[in-house]
């Protein structure tokens, strides 16, 4: 199961306009090893870092743009279809010329959109990073999303609809969420649903943009072999003008109120899929929360890899499931633990999907129990940090963590401080997270109509 995020390559957008630039962007070698991260703010608020990288002959840049308040009233979707259409026509240059300037500017633009947060990222060289940034600014700042532009970017979405239909743990993992996140932002499709996604005007476009996209609220990482003065002095000049524009009145996001967990519930959803899954989900913290690494350490001793109680429990024993695992999904001030086996659907009756339902839990709940052996402690604390940092070994991805973790938790170091937490993490601090989590939970029974004995 990927995190909950929706994410577009613009390259596709305009590809029937330019032939996209080939050729990887791996750069090799530990992440923040070295050089520190520096931190400045343009004249009108933008924040900006920059991890300078002197054997790099790339440079990422990634943007996060905080989108909380934006999403408060607005409909299911709307996150996505605008990071999906930033990049159209805008008030300087027309569809056709963003097209070019991105071709030459490095060719591969990637945005996406979590609740609270919209993102986009690009590679480029050091000679064209001025050019870079002026492209990105301008979607920051100017984007019209035109009406060509916003039917493009909804066929995309449902494009990506009905790719997640055939996924029966990304279909269960929204299911759990919705019931989890009742009437808050967290707990909506991410990317909709069809019907919704043709539903959403351009005023409703244009509101949550106008909104959303303010210099308090942007972040512009920078990853490469560029000097401060030289990074300062562009983003002055491509920021100079995008100021606090009036927005329509919104109340603030409000926080998910983790005191009053909800009543433990079973639900089934159908799905064409052609698998099906069972998962156990529960609420939990943000990933600013100081509990956050301890989350994470327990979903690792729960379902990492096949030393994992879920895998032995489901796996070995009982020698059913195609994937089996546990996941954190963190966003600013909540999140959601899920453990997950998905089987196949020739054998999805109620007896059997039953006794996979009480492995899953049984696995899962099993740390109220039974508290992590030094072993299991060890191995989880040293995969989830090496995960971790293997997960930010391109450059393109460490800005985009950057950029994530100061938008969403106002300091990049909870991203790059990461590690030497987990390290920490003790077996008292993975059980006080059980006894706090894993006591109402939410499961879910993903199964295809195909396989539907009744009407």
């Amino acid at each position: 199961m990927t995190r909950i995020v929706c994410v577009c390559a613009v390259v596709a957008n305009i590809a029937a306009l330019v032939a996209p630039l080939s050729g990887g962007h791996s750069v090799g070698g530990h992440r923040l090893a070295g050089l520190p991260v520096i931190r400045f703010r343009t004249k009108t608020g933008v924040t900006v870092l920059l991890h300078q990288e002197s054997a790099s002959r790339t440079v990422a840049l990634a943007v996060a743009v905080r989108s909380g308040r934006a999403e408060a009233d607005a409909p299911p979707g709307i996150g996505a279809l605008v990071s999906t259409a930033l990049f159209g026509s805008n008030s300087n240059l027309s569809r056709e010329a963003v097209a070019r300037a991105l071709y030459f500017a490095g060719g591969d633009v990637r945005t996406s959109w979590m609740p609270e947060c919209v993102t986009v990222s690009l590679v480029t060289s050091p000679e064209g990073f001025s050019r870079a940034v002026y492209i990105l600014a301008q979607g920051m700042k100017n984007a019209d999303l035109d009406q060509e532009t916003v039917a493009h970017a909804i066929q995309e979405q449902q494009h990506e609809l009905a790719r997640d239909a055939g996924d029966p743990v990304t279909i269960g993992a929204q299911a759990a969420r919705a019931y989890l996140y009742a009437n808050h932002p967290y707990g909506r499709p991410v990317r909709g649903t069809a019907e919704e996604l043709k539903k959403i005007t351009r005023s409703q476009l244009r509101s949550y943009y106008e909104t959303a996209f303010q210099p308090a609220n942007t972040v512009v990482a920078v990853c490469g072999n560029l000097d401060a003065a030289y990074v300062r002095r562009v983003m002055e000049n491509n920021f100079v003008d995008y100021e606090q524009r009036p927005s329509p009145a919104r109340r603030e996001p409000m926080t998910p109120d983790l005191t009053e967990p909800p009543i433990p519930r079973r639900l089934t959803v159908r799905t064409a899929a052609e698998t099906a899954a069972v998962l156990v989900a529960y609420r939990t913290c943000g990933r600013g929360d100081p509990a956050y690494p301890a989350t994470k350490v327990l979903a690792t001793i729960l379902g990492g890899g096949k030393a994992s109680r879920l895998f032995q429990t489901v796996r070995d024993r009982k020698g059913v499931g195609y994937r089996v695992g546990a996941e954190v999904h963190a966003f600013a001030h909540g999140g959601v633990i899920y453990a997950y086996a998905e089987v196949s659907a020739q054998r999805a009756d109620d007896v059997f999907l039953e006794e996979v339902e009480a492995m899953v839990v049984e696995a899962t709940e099993s740390v109220l129990r039974k508290p992590p052996s030094e072993q299991e402690l060890h191995r989880a604390r040293h995969l989830a940090g090496g995960l971790h940092r293997q997960s930010r070994q391109r450059a393109t991805d460490l800005a985009l963590a950057l950029a994530e973790a100061e938008a969403l938790t106002g300091s990049f170091e909870s991203d790059t401080a990461l590690p030497n937490r987990l390290a920490t993490v003790t077996a008292e601090d993975v059980v006080g997270e059980a006894r706090r989590v894993l006591t109402n939970r939410c499961v879910v029974i993903v199964r295809p109509d195909r396989a539907r004995k009744g009407p």
